[in-house]
């Protein structure tokens, strides 16, 4: 089984993968043939993280996001990301916050053909 897990505003493969750890020794015990597959947006982030996201993660750390969370620049050219990205063979996906709202496009976009199960964590919203 593929897990697809995404990070939220001011995150990356690092953080969503220490956010999730829990999550994920529990999904291990339970599955044996379990493999996560992690994407970091290809976009920096447009606001400065909070200082102890940054503290915490170190002042080296790069941060991400998928969208500007108040122009929505960059949502289309998330979308064509994933559209370059081979999914077909993802089975459940994971999201927090913004990477939550992110899933919720790829399955409007049916990105996720084979996808049987999504879990979206504080979820973020899109407006129209």
């Amino acid at each position: 089984m593929k897990i697809l897990c995404l990070h939220g505003v001011n995150g990356n493969e690092k953080i969503i993968r220490f956010q999730l750890g829990y999550i994920m020794a529990q999904i291990k015990k339970r599955l044996k043939d379990v493999e996560f597959v992690f994407m970091t947006s290809p976009r920096l982030c447009s606001e400065e993280p909070d200082q102890g996201t940054v503290n915490f993660f170190g002042k080296n750390e790069t941060f991400h996001e998928w969208w500007n969370q108040e122009s929505f620049s960059g949502l289309d050219e998330s979308v064509q990301f994933f559209k370059q990205q081979q999914l077909e063979n993802i089975d459940a996906v994971i999201g927090f916050s913004q990477g939550g709202a992110m899933i919720s496009l790829l399955h409007y976009h049916d990105l996720l053909p084979n996808c049987k199960c999504s879990m979206l964590i504080c979820n973020a919203h899109v407006r129209d």
